[in-house]
């Protein structure tokens, strides 16, 4: 009966989103050979980990499983040209990152990965690149929300945390189902004001009451402002999801 409210490979992705790359990784293994999983998408999320992790040739490998599974998954392209770009082969991973997007040229989110591979290999070399991609992102869908959390996530970087909470902010707007915008929110404006980061965190456990991650986000933003019995009774939902 459990297993009928998952979400799969899904809260595996959603993990990875935010940055907690050992959660994301244990789901999307653990749901990797389930029925409904999308094996081309696990293979990518799984690819960027070891790529973040420094582990190049675990992260080709899983690209190329990932493009075995479905060749027309622009993502784990994404992912090989970024290999490409990390040793070196500018020119090749330049090419290979524009044949790419045109697998899929109106999905934002493949231009925000391009942008951040840019981002992730030399942020200051590559600003022009990073630039560009983000232009073009919003240029295939102006209301994804794709565009705006990688910006946020740069300023978050920067320690801009009103600025990157703002963006956070637009990124739910376009988007009011976007688990990643509300954790990143939540995250970032914790320290200014708990009770605003906490409430948006109930709301998005209200939208997606079947996401480990918005369940796990909540209890741990409870636990940390000292609210025992709420917290306590969210990490009782939260154990309750097979992807606890």
């Amino acid at each position: 009966v459990l297993s009928s409210f998952a979400q799969g490979y899904k809260d595996g992705v959603e993990y990875v989103k935010i940055g907690q790359l050992q959660k994301g990784k244990t789901l999307l293994d653990r749901n990797l050979n389930n029925a409904g999983t999308d094996k081309s998408a696990s293979y990518y999320y799984l690819g960027r980990i070891e790529m973040e992790q420094g582990n190049v040739a675990t992260a080709k490998d899983y690209f190329q499983k990932g493009v075995q599974a479905n060749s027309l998954n622009a993502y784990n392209h994404v992912g090989l040209a970024f290999i490409d770009l990390k040793g070196g082969n500018e020119k090749v991973a330049k090419d290979a990152f524009k044949e790419a997007v045109k697998l899929d040229k109106k999905n934002a989110d493949v231009y925000v990965e391009v942008a951040r591979a840019y981002y992730l290999t030399d942020a200051t070399k590559y600003a022009k690149e990073i630039d560009e991609y983000i232009v073009k992102a919003k240029k295939a869908n102006k209301k994804d929300p794709a565009a705006y959390i990688f910006e946020g996530d740069m300023l978050t970087a920067e320690k801009k945390w009103g600025d990157a909470a703002g963006y956070y902010e637009m990124a739910q707007q376009f988007d009011p189902n976007c688990s990643e915008a509300y954790v990143k929110y939540a995250n970032t404006y914790f320290n200014v004001s708990p009770k605003s980061a906490i409430e948006r965190l109930e709301t998005l456990v209200k939208l997606k009451p079947n996401s480990a991650l918005a369940q796990n986000q909540l209890a741990e933003k409870l636990y940390e402002n000292d609210q025992w019995t709420n917290a306590a009774q969210a990490y009782g939902e939260y154990i309750m999801n097979p992807n606890h």
